[in-house]
């Protein structure tokens, strides 16, 4: 696995559990699978939190999905609900869990105005297993909003994403339309300026 950039970005830890919440998740990646949290401003779903994950044996179900629908804009993730933070590495750098299950659904599980398509369901019994956390950043009330635009890069192979990095989300549909409006790259060495800045993760 080669990875560029720093490892596992992550800045203030939960200061007291979180309850288990259905955690939303947008799903990107036409090889390996990446889902990003779909958070919002109020607790427990306070996090931008991406991960490197595997679908099992339907991982071919999801990925035939997308080759068949060229038009999808977005795929979603609805999974059963479990506390969040469980999937990071805790002291010992080992997670509480590795995995969550759920439904995945082509279109937004939700259908938002920003979202209108009718969410088609693939799969209702979906185990995903967490290959690795590349991101897990907990919003604070006190962060203030970089100078610079700042994305995180990741993917692997030839594809490449660009997500947006929340520090001060202002309300919660910032946050999800920010969170959701991937940028996909083959030719990641383009963002060069300073309002560009990245941080990097290749697995």
């Amino acid at each position: 696995m080669d990875m560029n950039g720093d490892h596992t970005h992550h800045t203030h830890g939960p200061t007291e559990s979180d309850p288990p919440a259905s955690h939303g998740m947008a799903v990107v990646g036409n090889g390996t699978v990446f889902m990003s949290h779909l958070p919002m401003i109020h607790r427990p779903h306070n996090y931008q939190v991406i991960l490197n994950v595997s679908l099992g044996s339907l991982d071919s179900a999801y990925l035939d999905d997308r080759k068949a629908h060229p038009e999808a804009r977005l795929y979603t993730f609805a999974p059963e609900p479990f506390v969040l933070p469980d999937l990071f590495p805790g002291e010992t750098g080992e997670p509480a869990r590795r995995s969550f299950t759920g439904s995945l659904f082509r279109n937004h599980f939700e259908q938002p105005p920003a979202h209108p398509e009718t969410p088609f369901e693939i799969s209702s019994d979906v185990t995903v297993d967490v290959v690795d956390v590349i991101v897990h950043n907990r919003f604070t009330p006190d962060a203030r909003q970089p100078e610079e635009l700042t994305y995180i890069l990741f993917g692997q192979g030839q594809e490449r994403f660009l997500a947006h990095r929340i520090t001060v989300p202002s309300n919660p549909r910032t946050v999800r339309s920010s969170t959701i409006s991937w940028r996909s790259t083959s030719r990641a060495h383009r963002c060069r300026t300073a309002s560009c800045a990245t941080e990097s993760r290749s697995p």
